[in-house]
């Protein structure tokens, strides 16, 4: 019973320290470049739960929402489009989800980070 538990505890430990790194590569080698949002919206995700531990009855419950984003930035002289949010899988919490639609609101611009070596590889969140 305790190894799935354990299992999870390792699986989560390892996924937020390679989050960690990759977003600290991001910061260290890529270079900001002013993006401009085309579009944006967020899907919610969910999960069933049991509405009492005895129970056989499920509800389906919020778990926060998925950035969906598309945004133009220009390197050296030719314009790029992308769609990633963030380097590390970000979810939002249900109450961030209105000043996410405003931070992002199409026709803002803000400062991307891209790979100088792959320029179509971009992030519009850290």
């Amino acid at each position: 019973v305790a190894t799935p538990f354990v299992l999870l505890i390792y699986s989560m430990v390892a996924s937020t320290r390679h989050d960690r790194e990759i977003t600290a590569e991001v910061n260290a080698r890529f270079v900001p470049v002013e993006c401009e949002v085309l579009e944006v919206g967020r899907r919610e995700g969910t999960r069933r739960e049991r509405i009492h531990p005895n129970s056989q009855r499920t509800r389906e419950v919020s778990t926060g929402f998925d950035p969906i984003i598309e945004y133009r930035y220009e390197w050296r002289g030719v314009t790029y489009r992308s769609r990633a949010f963030s380097p590390a899988p970000r979810t939002i919490a249900s109450s961030e989800a209105e000043a996410f639609d405003r931070t992002y609101a199409v026709g803002t611009r803000h400062q991307c980070r891209l790979d100088p070596d792959q320029p179509e590889r971009a992030f519009i969140a850290g």
